[in-house]
């Protein structure tokens, strides 16, 4: 991976212990530094081997362990799901917490919801935002959503997609059994967070946004994406199911490594003309 400085301790946010990585190339591409914002029920060990190759692209990449958020109080008037907001909150409080300015964030799955109500709650803390197999742009209802899940469960289990083995698989069982009821909560926003209008309002402020994502997609479809398409910056679709990102994980790195680095790009061709 090459000379980098790396991290790793706890910090304390209202009375709650928070693990966190922090790792820091040599050969740093961007000031900015790079935030993970995982999916349900992954912790920073589920993102091993991306984290690695992020690092040895330049780029300084910071995650932490939260993956049920913090009960820290909202003020927002978003009509969704409070534990997604805390989500948020805890995201902030983090970055406070490390003196991080701003961030390129990436949302994967869940993490797309809360990377998006950051960029729009808090946009001067984020600049560029990589939403991965992102939920919460496809629409919601209860019937679809769980004919989907069921289909993706299919897919999984019979490995349909003839994906190897996934990357340092982490115990989902593990993360959910940190908080029952939050994890809960969680499928529940997952399945009616709507964040198509926030998307909207996020790329009017001046934001760089792109969409990684795949062709056989079984819980958030490509097609259902149509609408979100039409407002990002960029739009890529690999070959793969949901949870491809852990089976071949190098692809899915240089997707989202080519993607930021496209997004830094129109930024400064922005900053030139004017």
């Amino acid at each position: 991976m090459g000379a980098f400085a790396k991290r790793e301790r706890s910090i304390r946010i209202i009375g709650c212990p928070v693990d966190f990585v922090e790792i820091t190339p040599e050969n740093l591409t961007s000031w900015v530094p790079v935030i993970v914002c995982p999916g349900w029920i992954e912790v920073p060990e589920s993102w091993g081997h991306h984290i690695e190759q992020l690092v040895a692209r330049g780029r300084k990449v910071i995650a932490f362990d939260a993956p049920h958020g913090l009960p820290l109080p909202v003020k927002s008037t978003w009509r969704g799901h409070k534990i997604e907001l805390q989500k948020m909150e805890t995201l902030v409080a983090v970055m406070n917490e490390l003196g991080i300015k701003r961030a390129d964030l990436i949302g994967r799955s869940e993490g797309a919801i809360w990377a998006l109500l950051t960029a729009y709650y808090y946009p001067k803390m984020v600049r560029n935002v990589v939403l991965q197999n992102p939920a919460g742009l496809v629409g919601w209802s209860f019937q679809p959503f769980i004919w989907r899940w069921l289909r993706d469960v299919k897919q999984g289990f019979f490995n349909d997609e003839g994906d190897p083995p996934p990357f340092a698989p982490v115990s989902g069982g593990t993360v959910m059994a940190r908080s029952w009821t939050r994890t809960a909560r969680e499928v529940w926003a997952i399945m009616w967070s709507d964040m198509r209008r926030t998307l909207r309002e996020v790329k009017k402020d001046s934001h760089k946004i792109a969409i990684v994502t795949t062709y056989q997609d079984r819980l958030f479809p490509v097609e259902l994406l149509r609408s979100a398409r039409e407002i990002v910056d960029m739009f890529v679709i690999l070959h793969g199911s949901h949870t491809s990102f852990f089976s071949r994980p190098r692809e899915f790195t240089d997707a989202i490594a080519f993607a930021l680095v496209d997004l830094e790009e129109l930024l400064r061709q922005e900053a030139n003309m004017k």
